[in-house]
């Protein structure tokens, strides 16, 4: 019994342990600062697109019930996509299909529409979910506006209630500027 039971033991050890050499995925931080968010999101929003400037005329944030799939947000794509960017409650920003291929969306035409995953219909924007929001309307802005005067940001109704916003406005608050 004592033999089999250092037998099992030592097997296990054996495999766990090649099984932790073969992994080839480094661990993942659980927590970005805002400096890596505001990376990730200029990232997501530059690189490997080809931005049309005329195209674009307003950037539109609205929000997106928690789901299921937030936690596989960044790897999978939904069938029909309704936003150009999701950012998850964390601020991880993943962009989809009609932002890589500059297509817009059949109901706005003009604008860039970000989706802000959010638990409560009245609850305000994390602060990851906030840095990244600044920095892609900054990469937006320094890329699609067609002239120096940046895009129009209209936020989700809930939003501009609780930020005491207008209709449009455009976000006054520089990048280094704390959040909501």
């Amino acid at each position: 019994m004592l033999k089999t039971l250092v037998a099992l033991v030592s097997a296990m050890t054996v495999t766990a342990a090649v099984l932790g050499w073969m992994d080839p995925s480094p661990p993942l931080p659980d927590d970005f600062d805002a400096q890596q968010l505001a990376f990730l999101a200029e990232e997501a929003v530059l690189s490997g697109v080809d931005l049309d400037r005329g195209r674009w005329r307003l950037i539109e944030v609205t929000s997106e019930p928690l789901s299921s799939r937030e936690g596989t947000m960044l790897a999978a794509e939904p069938a029909v996509e309704a936003s150009h960017f999701r950012v998850s409650l964390d601020g991880r920003v993943r962009a989809g299909r009609l932002w890589r291929q500059q297509r817009p969306l059949d109901e706005a035409p003009g604008a860039i529409r970000i989706a802000i995953a959010r638990v409560d219909v009245s609850a305000p924007m994390s602060s990851g979910q906030w840095v990244t929001l600044r920095a892609m309307i900054e990469a937006i802005n320094s890329r699609a506006a067609v002239t120096d005067v940046p895009l129009p940001v209209e936020l989700d109704a809930q939003w501009r209630e609780t930020y005491g916003l207008e209709q449009q406005t455009r976000p006054a608050a520089p990048l280094d500027s704390e959040g909501p």
